[in-house]
Formats: structure tokens, sequence, C-alpha cells
């Protein structure tokens, strides 16, 4: 189906240690993929990691999340549920997060 790979892969892992801290990250492989339904435009594969690493303290926890580690160049294809003119997106470069949340 246009706009749709034939493979994508993906896992994750993480682990926290006894102190607190807590790491991990994902890796996603998607292949390479016609946009649109008209098929004319065939998008590279892309492989994307994404790591994070928290810290949780007497119900606090803070936590830094690097998206797309690699910086890789990378789209998503439009695909056959979706009507208008674009027919890719540019996903986002490499970018982080910074979130603090309170568990009560």
């Amino acid at each position: 189906h246009p706009g749709f790979p034939n493979t994508t892969i993906g896992f994750s892992t993480g682990f926290t240690l006894d102190n607190g801290v807590a790491f991990g990250g994902s890796y996603a492989y998607t292949a390479d993929v016609h946009s649109g339904r008209a098929q004319a435009l065939i998008l590279p594969e892309a492989h994307t990691v994404n790591n994070y690493v928290s810290y949780t303290y007497k119900g606090w926890r803070a936590k830094v999340d690097l998206l797309n580690a690699t910086n890789e160049q990378y789209y998503r294809s439009r695909n056959g549920a979706t009507r208008g003119d674009v027919l890719v997106s540019k996903m986002p470069d490499r970018s982080w997060r910074l979130t603090l949340s309170r568990r009560f």
C-alpha cells in the first residue's frame, strides 16, 4: 500500500538502578516507502535512535530525553488514508526534552 512501508522494526530497553537513576533508549527502522497514491516518490529507509536518563528522589523525577540522537534526516509519507497536497513530512532533527514530575 502506498505510504505504508513493507518493513518496520523497533525495540526499546530501559534500566533502573537502586540509587534512583534510570536510563534507556529505543531504535526504529523503517524501510523505504512510496509517498502518496501516485507512488511518484520513494522515500529512503530510516534508522532512528532515542535515549533518556532520569533521576527519581522522594517522588520527584527529572528526565532528559534525546530524540533522534543520530540526527537522522528522515521523512514520513502521506498514506492513502489522508487527503491533501502534502506528499512528505520532514521529521524533526535531533532535539531534547526536559521533564520534571512529581508523584503524589
